[in-house]
C-alpha cells in the first residue's frame, strides 16, 4: 500500500508548530528545508513564523506596558511609605507587585526581544522565500529552456506576493518598523511596488501627524502668550486644542519624538528609503543587462532599457492624480541619475530635466515662503502691539496665523536645504547630462548640447560648464559655452544699467521712510508719490535675474576672463590636437596624398580666432590683476607671443593707472586736508574760512573733471602694483626662457630626426626674434621697475632659473647699481637738509630758553631748507645708508654667484663683473667676505683686485674715522667754551659758532652713515685683509708648484726657476706691504701664529722683526714720555724750594725754572703717547721673540736667532737665554765684547729680580757686579743662601776678593743680630772664620752691641745663647783665652746696668745651668742704662724665640 507522504510532513510540520513557540527555532528549522530545497514547506514556516512573531510582539508590548504601570506604583509605594508608615496594606500590595515582576521577568527569552530584534526576524524569512523563489526560476530555466523571461518572473512575483507581501507589509504599521528593518529589503524586481506604496502611505501618515504636531505646538505657545495678559484661548482654538490634547492622551498620536528612528522634521528618511529602493531596482535591471549582453541578447537588452527601467523610473520621479512623485529630493533626483548613466544616456537627460524642474518648484516655493513669513510677521507684529495694551487680535487672524505658521514649517521639511546647495547641485546635474551628450553620436551631441546650453540662464554656470567641458577636450563645447556666457553678461549688464539708476533712488527713498517711521515722521507725499513711480517703474521692466547684483557694475569682471582663458586653452588645444593629427598624416600618408593647402588654410583660420579672442581680452580688460591672471595661463601652456602681448598691454596700463594717480593723489590729500579741518571746527561750533570753503569747492571741481578713475585701483596706495610689475615681468622673462629653451630641444629633436628639413636661415630668424624681444622685455624692466629691491630679486631669479641665465642678471646689473647710487645720494642729501633744519631747531629751542631768538639770516635758511626738501622727489623705496649698502652687496654677491656657478660665463663676464663690483662697492667687509671665493677658483688677478681695492676702502676709513675724532675734539672744546661764555652771559663768535654747527652736523650725518664706517676695529679688518692678501700669494704659488709637477706643464728649467724666483719675492713683497697697515702689535702677532700654523716660517721671521720695530718704536715713546714727565717733576720740585728763597736771584732762578716748566707741559701735551705699560710691552716681547726664534731655528737663521734671544735677555734675563746666546756666539772675542754689553745692560735695569742678576752673573764669575748689586738683607731665607753661595765661588775662584764681601758680612750680621736670629748667620761665619779668624771676635763684639740696644729682659736667654755659642766658636778658634777676657771685659762696662744679664753671661762655661730657672718664673725685673731705650716694646718678648736648654762644657 502506498503512503502519502506529504500528508506524513504536513502532520509532522503541524506537530512542530504544536510544540515550538520560539520563531528562532523556526527560523532554523526554515533554513534546514532551504539546504533541502523543500521551498513549499518553507513558505509554510515562513508564513507561521510571521504570525506567531506577532503574537510574540503583541505580549512583549502588553508585558512592558504592565512593567511600567508597576514600577510606578512601587514609587508611588515608597513614597506613601515615607509619609505615613510601614502600613500592612502597603506591604501587601509592594510583595504581590514584586511577584508580578518576577514572573513576568521570567518569561524566555524570545518573549522579551525588542521590536528591531522581531522585525529582523521577519525579513530573515523574508530573504528564504525570495531566494526560494528565485532558485526555482533558475530550476525551471533549466528544466525548460524555452520559457520566457517574464513568464518566469511572474511566477516569482506571485510566489513572493502569495507568500511574504502580505505577511510584511501588511504588519509593519509604523514607519519606524520598516525604515528599520530597511538594509534587508528584497532586491528581486517583483515586491519593489508594494513596499514603495507602504512606504508612500506611511509618509502620507507622517505628514499628517506632523501638521497636527505643529498645530498643538502653536497652539500651545498662543495660549501661553495670551495667559500673560489674563486671557484664555477663544472657545473655536481651544475647542481644537482639548481635541489635539486628547488625541495625545489617548496614544493616537504619539509626539514624543525621543528615541524615535524618524525625525519628525524632515522626511528625509522616507526619501532614504525610496532612493535605496530605486538604486536596488537599477543595480538588479544593470546586472541584467550585462548578463544578457554576455549572452547577446539584444532584444531583452532593448526591452530593459528602454521599457523596464524607463517605467521604474516614471515611476518613482513622476506623479499621479492620486498621488504626488515618491521621489521629490532633487539631491536623490541626482544619485538616480548617476546610477542611470550606465543603463541609457536618455534616462539621464530626462532625471536631469525633472531634476531642474524640481529646483525651480522649491525656488518657487521659498518665493511664496517669504511671502507667508511677512504676513506671519505682520500679524504677529499685531498680536504684540495688542497685547501692550492688553487687547488681543481677531480670531481669524488667529486662526489665519496657525495656518500660515504649519504651512511654512512643513515647507521648511520638504526644501531640502541641508543636503546641499541648489547651485551646486544645478552644475553637477548639468555636468551630469553634459558628459551623457558626449557619449552620443555627433548630430545628437550638437543638437543635445545646443538645447543644454540655450537653457541655460546663470553665466556663472556655464562658465562653470566651459571649464568642465575643456576638462573633457571639449573644444566646441567651451567655445559655446564661453559666447554664450558673454552674451548673457552683456545682456545682463544692460538691463543694471537701466534698473540700477531708479533701484538707488527708490533704496533711499525708503531709508529715509524707515529713518522717519522711527521718529513717528511720516514721508512728505512728493516723495511718496516718488517712491510709488518707482516701484511701477521698476516693476514694468524686464525681469532681472536673481543671481545678479543690480547695484555691483563689475559682477562679471573676472568672470569675463575666466571664460575668455578656457576659450582660449580650448583654441589653442585644438590647435596643438591639430598639429598631432598632422604629424600622424605625414607619417602615415604619403606626401603627395596630403592636402596641404587645406592644411595651411585650417593653421590660418586656427590662428586668426586665437589673435581674435586674444585681441578681445587686451582691448575688454584693463585691470592689470585680470592681466596677469592671463598671463600666466598662457605662460603655462607655452605661448610665447600671446604672453608678450598681454605683458605688454597690463604694464601699459599700470603706467595709466600711475599716471593718473600722480594727478588725482594731491588732489585728494588737499581735499582730505580742508575735510577734517572743517569736520574739527564743526565739532567747535565753527565754520570754515571762506577762502577755503573756495578752494575745497575748486578742488572737488577738479576732480570731478578728472578722467573716470578704475573702480580697481587704489588712488592713496602708491605701491599698489609695484609687486605686479615684478611678477609681470619675471613672467614675460620666463616665457621667453622656457619658449627659447622648448625651441632648441625641438630644433635638437628635429636635426636628430629628419636633418633635411632643417631651415637654418629660418632657424637663425626665430633665434634672433628671441634675442629682440628678450632685449625689448629688458629694456622694459629697467625702465618700469624702479625699485632696486625688486630688481635684484629679478636677478636673483634669473640667475637661478633654468641655465642659470646669467646674462640677464649681467645686463640688468650696471642700472641696479646705478640706481642704488642714485637713491643713497638722494637719500645723503635728504637727511643733510634734515640735520641741518634739526641743529637749527635745537639751536632755536636753546635761544628760547633764554627768551632770545634766531637770527633773520638764520630763519630766512630754516625756510629755505624746508623748502629744498619739499623739493626733493625720494621715493618710498628709498632705505637707510646701511639697506642702500646691504642691496650693493646683495647685488655683487648674486653676480658673483652666478659667474662661478657658470663655467661658460666665467672666463668671459668675470672681467666686467669684477670691474662692476669694485666700482660701485663701498663695504670692505663685503670685500673681504668674497677674496676666498676667488682664490679658491685660482683667479688670483682678480683675487688680488679685489685685496687692493678692499685695502684702499679701509685706508679710507681709518682715515675718515681719524678726522672724526679730531672733530670730536674741537666740538667738545667749542662747547665747553660755549658753556664758560654762558655762565658769564656771552656768546661764541661767529666764526666759533659756524665751527660748532658744522662739527654738529659732521657728527650727525657720520651717525647716517652705513654701520661698516662705524667698525670700531679696523685693525682687525685690516689683519684680516692681510692674512688673505698673503695667503692669496701663497697660494699662486703652490698652484705653480703643481703646475710644473703636471703633464700641462711645457716651461723650461729656466723659465720655472725664473717664475719660482718672481713668486717667491711677490709672497715677500706682499707681506712687506701688508705689514705697513698692520699697525697693531697683536694683530701683528697674530699674523705671524697664522704664518706659522701654515708652516711659513720664513714669512713668521719677516713679519717678527717687522712687529719688533713697532715694539721698540712703542718703548722708545714710553721712555721720552717719562723722560719728559721726570723732567718736569724735578723742574716742579726745584721752584718749591727755591720759593722759600726770596732772594733776586732765587727769584731770577725761579722765573728761568717756571719757563722751563712750561716748556715741559707743553712737550707733554703734544707728546705721543704709548699705547701700552711697560709690562705689555715686555710681554709683546717675549711672545714674538719666541714665535720668531722657532721659525728662525727652522730656516738655519742663526744670526737671526741669537738676535732674538739677546732681546727677549734683556726683557727677561734668564740663564737659559744667557746660555742660548752663548752657544750661538763661536767667537770668543765677540762673545766677551757681547757680554760685557749684556751685563752692563743687566745692571742698568731697575725692579728686576736681583736674585737672578747674581746667579747669571756668578755663572761666569762677575764677582765685581754680584757685589755690587748685591742687595741689602731683608731676613728673607733665600738672601743668606745666595750670600754664602756668593762667597764660595768666590772663595773657590778669586779668595783675593773676598774682602769686598765683608761690608755685605757685616750688613748681614747686624740684621739678624738685631732681630736675635744668631743661629742663621752661623753658616756663613764657619766659612768666613776659616780665612779671617782674626776679625770674629770684632765682628761679634759689634753685633752684640747692636743687640743690646733693644733688648728686653724676657729677650735676656736667646742673648746668653747667642753669647755661649760665641764661646764655643772662640774655643774652636783657639781664642778663649785672649780674645773672651777681652769681650767679657768690654761687655760688662758697655752694659753694666743689665745685672742680671751679666750674671748670666758669668755663668757660660759652667757645667750645667737653666737659664730660666735663674730667672723665675714671675721676674719682672727692668733694667735700663744709658745705652738701652727709655721703654721697651713689650711686644717683642712674643715675637723671640724660647730660649733653648743648653748644656755647659
Amino acid at each position: 500500500m502506498e503512503i502519502d507522504m506529504a500528508s506524513h510532513e504536513e502532520e509532522a510540520l503541524q506537530t512542530f508548530f504544536r510544540n515550538v513557540e520560539d520563531p528562532s527555532e523556526i527560523y532554523k528549522l526554515s533554513e534546514k528545508l532551504y539546504g533541502m530545497k523543500e521551498f513549499q514547506l518553507l513558505y509554510e514556516c515562513s508564513e507561521h513564523a510571521h504570525l506567531r512573531i506577532n503574537v510574540v510582539e503583541e505580549e512583549r508590548q502588553k508585558n512592558q506596558k504592565r512593567l511600567e504601570q508597576i514600577n510606578n506604583r512601587l514609587q508611588q509605594i515608597e513614597k506613601l511609605i515615607k509619609d505615613d508608615g510601614n502600613l500592612p496594606a502597603y506591604q501587601k500590595e509592594k510583595r504581590e507587585l514584586n511577584m508580578e515582576t518576577v514572573i513576568l521577568n521570567a518569561l524566555p527569552l524570545y518573549c522579551k526581544q525588542d521590536a528591531s530584534a522581531n522585525h529582523g526576524l521577519k525579513f530573515s524569512f523574508a530573504k528564504l522565500v525570495i531566494n526560494s523563489a528565485l532558485d526555482t526560476k533558475k530550476q525551471r530555466q533549466k528544466e525548460n529552456p524555452n520559457l520566457s523571461e517574464s513568464v518566469l518572473d511572474e511566477e516569482v512575483a506571485k510566489t513572493i506576493q502569495s507568500n511574504l507581501a502580505q505577511l510584511v507589509y501588511e504588519h509593519v504599521a509604523e514607519s519606524a518598523q520598516l525604515l528599520a528593518s530597511g538594509h534587508v529589503y528584497p532586491t528581486a524586481l517583483t515586491t519593489w511596488k508594494a513596499a514603495q506604496e507602504r512606504v508612500g502611505l506611511l509618509q502620507q501618515n507622517f505628514s499628517s501627524e506632523y501638521k497636527l504636531l505643529i498645530e498643538r505646538n502653536t497652539l500651545r505657545v498662543l495660549e501661553e502668550t495670551l495667559a500673560k495678559i489674563k486671557t484664555r484661548l477663544p472657545a473655536p482654538l481651544q475647542k481644537r486644542y482639548d481635541e489635539l490634547n486628547a488625541l495625545e492622551a489617548s496614544g493616537t498620536l504619539n509626539f514624543d519624538t525621543k528615541g524615535s528612528i524618524v525625525d519628525r522634521r524632515s522626511f528625509r528618511k522616507y526619501d532614504e528609503f525610496t532612493l535605496q529602493t530605486a538604486l536596488a531596482i537599477l543595480r538588479c535591471i544593470s546586472t541584467q543587462i550585462a548578463e544578457n549582453k554576455e549572452l547577446r541578447n539584444q532584444d531583452r537588452m532593448k526591452e530593459l532599457k528602454e521599457i523596464t527601467a524607463k517605467e521604474v523610473i516614471a515611476y518613482f520621479i513622476s506623479g499621479t492624480d492620486e498621488r504626488e512623485p515618491y521621489m521629490r529630493n532633487p539631491f536623490q533626483l541626482l544619485e538616480l541619475a548617476n546610477s542611470a548613466f550606465h543603463i541609457d544616456m536618455q534616462l539621464v537627460l530626462g532625471i536631469g530635466a525633472q531634476i531642474k524642474a524640481r529646483i525651480e518648484e522649491l525656488h518657487q516655493d521659498r518665493v511664496e515662503r517669504n511671502n507667508l513669513r511677512v504676513e506671519l510677521q505682520q500679524i504677529n507684529k499685531e498680536a504684540a502691539d495688542s497685547a501692550v495694551q492688553w487687547r488681543t487680535i481677531s480670531v481669524e487672524q488667529m486662526q489665519r496665523a496657525i495656518t500660515l505658521e504649519v504651512e511654512i514649517k512643513i515647507g521648511e521639511s520638504m526644501d531640502y536645504q541641508q543636503h546641499g546647495d541648489h547651485k551646486t547641485l544645478l552644475f553637477d546635474t548639468y555636468k551630469l547630462m553634459m558628459t551623457a551628450i558626449f557619449d552620443m553620436t555627433a548630430t545628437t551631441k550638437k543638437v543635445n548640447i545646443e538645447l543644454l546650453i540655450k537653457e541655460i540662464e546663470d553665466p556663472h554656470l556655464l562658465s562653470m560648464l566651459a571649464e568642465f567641458a575643456q576638462s573633457k577636450v571639449e573644444s566646441d563645447v567651451v567655445l559655446m559655452c564661453g559666447e554664450r556666457c558673454q552674451s548673457l553678461i552683456q545682456e545682463i549688464d544692460g538691463l543694471r544699467l537701466v534698473r540700477r539708476p531708479l533701484q538707488t533712488q527708490l533704496d533711499n527713498l525708503k531709508s529715509e521712510e524707515s529713518r522717519l517711521a522711527a521718529k513717528h515722521i511720516h514721508l512728505d507725499e512728493a516723495k511718496a508719490k516718488k517712491m510709488e513711480e518707482l516701484k511701477q517703474e521698476i516693476a514694468d521692466l524686464p525681469k532681472f535675474p536673481e543671481f545678479a547684483d543690480v547695484y555691483n557694475l563689475h559682477q562679471y569682471d573676472e568672470m569675463s576672463l575666466q571664460i575668455v582663458q578656457v576659450m582660449t586653452n580650448a583654441i589653442l588645444d585644438s590647435k596643438v590636437d591639430y598639429e598631432k593629427k598632422v604629424q600622424h598624416m605625414f607619417k602615415t600618408m604619403h606626401p603627395e596624398s596630403i592636402d596641404k593647402k587645406k592644411i595651411s588654410r585650417d593653421r590660418k583660420e586656427l590662428e586668426a580666432r586665437i589673435a581674435e579672442l586674444v585681441q578681445t581680452c587686451l582691448e575688454k580688460f584693463t585691470n592689470p590683476d585680470y592681466l596677469r591672471k592671463f598671463a600666466e595661463s598662457m605662460q603655462k601652456r607655452g605661448e610665447v607671443d600671446i604672453t608678450i602681448k598681454v605683458g605688454f598691454k597690463a604694464l601699459k596700463c599700470i603706467e595709466g593707472i600711475e599716471e593718473q594717480r600722480s594727478v588725482r593723489k594731491p588732489i585728494e590729500d588737499q581735499i582730505a586736508a580742508l575735510e577734517q579741518e572743517k569736520r574739527t571746527l564743526s565739532q567747535l561750533k565753527r565754520n570754515l574760512e571762506k577762502d577755503k570753503e573756495a578752494e575745497l569747492t575748486k578742488l572737488n571741481e577738479q576732480l570731478e573733471a578728472l578722467p573716470q578713475w578704475p573702480h580697481f585701483a587704489r588712488s592713496q596706495d602708491v605701491a599698489q602694483y609695484h609687486e605686479l610689475k615684478l611678477d609681470m615681468l619675471k613672467i614675460m622673462l620666463y616665457t621667453l626662457i622656457d619658449g627659447e629653451n622648448d625651441y632648441d630641444a625641438k630644433i635638437k629633436q628635429q636635426r636628430f630626426e629628419n636633418p633635411n628639413s632643417i631651415n637654418e636661415k629660418r632657424i637663425a630668424a626665430d633665434k634672433a626674434r628671441f634675442r629682440v624681444d628678450l632685449e625689448n622685455v629688458l629694456n622694459l624692466t629697467k625702465q618700469t621697475l624702479l625699485d632696486p629691491d625688486q630688481l635684484i630679486n629679478l636677478s636673483r631669479d634669473m640667475s637661478n632659473y633654468k641655465n642659470h641665465r646669467s646674462d640677464i642678471a649681467f645686463s640688468l646689473a650696471s642700472d641696479i647699481y646705478s640706481k642704488i647710487r642714485n637713491l643713497e645720494e638722494g637719500r645723503f642729501q635728504r637727511d643733510l637738509i634734515r640735520m641741518q633744519i634739526q641743529i637749527l631747531e635745537e639751536e632755536k629751542a636753546e635761544l628760547a630758553e633764554r627768551k632770545k631768538t634766531l637770527s633773520k639770516e638764520q630763519l630766512a635758511k630754516i625756510q629755505e631748507f624746508n623748502k629744498e626738501l619739499k623739493q626733493l622727489d625720494c621715493p618710498s623705496y628709498v632705505g637707510t645708508a646701511n639697506q642702500h649698502n646691504a642691496k650693493l652687496n646683495q647685488l655683487s654677491q648674486i653676480l658673483l654667484d652666478t659667474v662661478m656657478n657658470n663655467l661658460s660665463a666665467r672666463q668671459e663676464k668675470m672681467q666686467p663683473v669684477l670691474e662692476m663690483i669694485l666700482e660701485y662697492t663701498i663695504d670692505p667687509t663685503f670685500l673681504l667676505s668674497t677674496i676666498k671665493t676667488l682664490r679658491d677658483a685660482k683667479m688670483f688677478p682678480q683675487t688680488v683686485s679685489m685685496e687692493l681695492k678692499c685695502q684702499e676702502l679701509l685706508l679710507n676709513l681709518k682715515e675718515t674715522a681719524l678726522v672724526r675724532i679730531d672733530n670730536e675734539k674741537i666740538r667738545e672744546t667749542l662747547q665747553k667754551e660755549k658753556a664758560s661764555l654762558e655762565r658769564k652771559r656771552q656768546t661764541l663768535s661767529e666764526e666759533d659758532a659756524e665751527g660748532l654747527a658744522i662739527c654738529k652736523l659732521e657728527d650727525k650725518c657720520f651717525q647716517l652713515l652705513p654701520e661698516f664706517s662705524k667698525y670700531p676695529n679696523y685693525d682687525g679688518l685690516f689683519l684680516e685683509l692681510a692674512e688673505n692678501r698673503i695667503r692669496t700669494a701663497i697660494a699662486e704659488r703652490e698652484s705653480f708648484k703643481q703646475h710644473i709637477t703636471s703633464e700641462e706643464n711645457n716651461l723650461t728649467a729656466d723659465e720655472i726657476s725664473q717664475k719660482t724666483q718672481e713668486l717667491e719675492e711677490l709672497v715677500s713683497s706682499v707681506t712687506t706691504d701688508v705689514m705697513t697697515y698692520v699697525t697693531s702689535i697683536e694683530n701683528g702677532i697674530k699674523l705671524a701664529k697664522s704664518m706659522r700654523d701654515k708652516t711659513e716660517h720664513a714669512l713668521v721671521v719677516q713679519i717678527g722683526l717687522n712687529i719688533e720695530e713697532k715694539i721698540q718704536a712703542q718703548r722708545d715713546l714710553l721712555t721720552a714720555y717719562e723722560e719728559l714727565k721726570e723732567g718736569f717733576s724735578k723742574t716742579e720740585q726745584q721752584i718749591l724750594q727755591l720759593s722759600l728763597d726770596q732772594s733776586k736771584k732765587s727769584a731770577k732762578r725761579r722765573e728761568n725754572l717756571e719757563i722751563q716748566l712750561e716748556n715741559f707741559k707743553i712737550q707733554l701735551e703734544e707728546a705721543a703717547k704709548s699705547d701700552f705699560t711697560v709690562e705689555q710691552i715686555n710681554e709683546f716681547t717675549l711672545e714674538i721673540t719666541e714665535i720668531v726664534a722657532k721659525s728662525a731655528n727652522i730656516e738655519n737663521q742663526e744670526q737671526v736667532l741669537r738676535d732674538q734671544h739677546i732681546l727677549a735677555f734683556k726683557v727677561d734675563p734668564k740663564q737659559e737665554r744667557w746660555d742660548d746666546i752663548r752657544n750661538l756666539t763661536s767667537d770668543e772675542d765677540e762673545w766677551q765684547e757681547l757680554k760685557e754689553s749684556l751685563v752692563q745692560y743687566l745692571m742698568k735695569r731697575e725692579g728686576e729680580n736681583a736674585t737672578q742678576k747674581i746667579e747669571l752673573l756668578l755663572k761666569d764669575e762677575l764677582f765685581d757686579q754680584c757685589i755690587e748689586i748685591f742687595p741689602s738683607p731683608t731676613g728673607e731665607e733665600e738672601e743668606l743662601e745666595l750670600f754664602e753661595k756668593l762667597w764660595t765661588a768666590v772663595d773657590q775662584a778669586d779668595p783675593s776678593k773676598l774682602g769686598n764681601l765683608l761690608p755685605l758680612l757685616t750688613k748681614f750680621m747686624k740684621r739678624y743680630f738685631q732681630t736675635f736670629q744668631f743661629d742663621k748667620i752661623d753658616p756663613i761665619m764657619d766659612k768666613v772664620q776659616r780665612r779671617y779668624p782674626a776679625i770674629i771676635a770684632d765682628l761679634y763684639s759689634q753685633a752684640f752691641d747692636l743687640t743690646m740696644l733693644n733688648v728686653l729682659i724676657t729677650q735676656y736667654p736667646i742673648v746668653v745663647q747667642g753669647i755661649k755659642d760665641f764661646k764655643k766658636r772662640l774655643r774652636t778658634l783657639g781664642l778663649i783665652n785672649t780674645a773672651w777676657p777681652q769681650f767679657f771685659t768690654q761687655f760688662k762696662r758697655k752694659h753694666k746696668g743689665k745685672k742680671k744679664l751679666l750674671q748670666m753671661v758669668e755663668l757660660v762655661g759652667e757645667s750645667c745651668w737653666d737659664i730660666q730657672f735663674m730667672m723665675g718664673p714671675k721676674h719682672e725685673e727692668s733694667e735700663n742704662d744709658g745705652d738701652a731705650p727709655k721703654k721697651a716694646k713689650r711686644g717683642a718678648a712674643k715675637k723671640a724665640p724660647a730660649a733653648k736648654k743648653s748644656t755647659c762644657r
